[in-house]
């Protein structure tokens, strides 16, 4: 009797912080679905975790009503991908998968709705990418020292998906972290994350976005054509966010070493500000570190 009236108990707060969310959102022009999307998986995955799925579902439903009669349609498609992420998430938690498989299920459901919002419903959410690829080209023809040709519009155009992916994988980063934060502050068991100095690129994987790097040069060289000298930017871009992701596990692992916690916020800053030679920085550092023991040499023997 009592875990049933706590499970009640449960799923009423939780379809709740829900509607207030939903007001909120609503009253501040849709700005937390668009800013705080990340925290909206969490009601439904902590009573996921806390009743299992079966009961979760209940609780589901009536969070689905409740948006749908505070919110709007947009908002309600929203709504239902967080339920879809809580649920997932939450399953996965009880059945004690590892924090790989969390934060890949995660990106999966985040990544497909940005999708369909950006592409395949794009007229219902409002969404115009050729609107917004030209409010930044305007913006670069303003930029002195970038001359905007046909290849450089091309490639704005076609990077844009992976922009959309990208900024999947940090909302489902920032959605995993909440979710460790808060069921760590509830007591509830997880698995440790995976610690950060075991994270690295394999050494081949490194070779082989070094020597991708060189594409868009091979390919000016080679050929006039715009969609070869697109997909070649295309290639140096993936390239380059390899060498961007391991030098900031570096970064992170160097803060402590050198008394400086901030360091990777401090580096990213800079990435923002300096953009051109902080690139080359990024990659040396990254191909030091993937292609030689320089993580051991310059942290861990001092």
């Amino acid at each position: 009797m009592r875990k049933s009236v706590r499970q009640i108990t449960d799923g009423a707060m939780m379809i709740a912080i829900i509607g207030l969310f939903v007001i909120i959102n609503r009253q501040f022009l849709f700005i937390l679905e668009t800013y705080a999307a990340f925290l909206m998986p969490l009601p439904i995955l902590f009573y996921t975790v806390k009743h299992g799925l079966r009961n979760a579902w209940v609780v589901a439903f009536g969070m689905t009503i409740i948006s749908f009669i505070l919110g709007t349609p947009q908002s309600l498609f929203f709504m239902a991908s967080a339920l879809a992420n809580g649920l997932a998430y939450g399953y996965g938690v009880s059945k004690k998968k590892a924090n790989e498989w969390l934060l890949g299920i995660t990106i999966l459901i985040t990544a497909a709705t940005m999708f369909l919002t950006t592409y395949a419903f794009a007229a219902f959410f409002g969404y115009n990418v050729m609107e917004e690829v030209g409010l930044i080209i305007e913006y670069l023809k303003t930029l002195d020292s970038i001359t905007i040709d046909a290849t450089l519009t091309a490639t704005l155009y076609a990077m844009y998906p992976m922009v959309i992916l990208l900024t999947a994988v940090l909302q489902s980063i920032l959605t995993h972290i909440s979710a460790i934060l808060l069921m760590k502050r509830l007591k509830i068991a997880v698995l440790p994350m995976r610690p950060l100095n075991t994270m690295r690129v394999p050494k081949p994987m490194g070779w082989i976005a070094l020597a991708l790097l060189f594409s868009p040069f091979l390919a000016k060289a080679m050929t006039d054509n715009i969609d070869l000298q697109v997909t070649a930017n295309l290639v140096y871009l993936i390239a380059l966010m390899v060498f961007l992701f391991d030098t900031f596990i570096f970064l992170s692992l160097a803060a402590p070493v050198v008394k400086m916690k901030r360091l990777p916020t401090i580096a990213l800053l800079l990435y923002l500000i300096l953009p051109a030679p902080m690139t080359y920085v990024c990659i040396i550092i990254g191909a030091l570190d993937i292609l030689t023991d320089f993580r051991n040499r310059v942290l861990y023997r001092r």
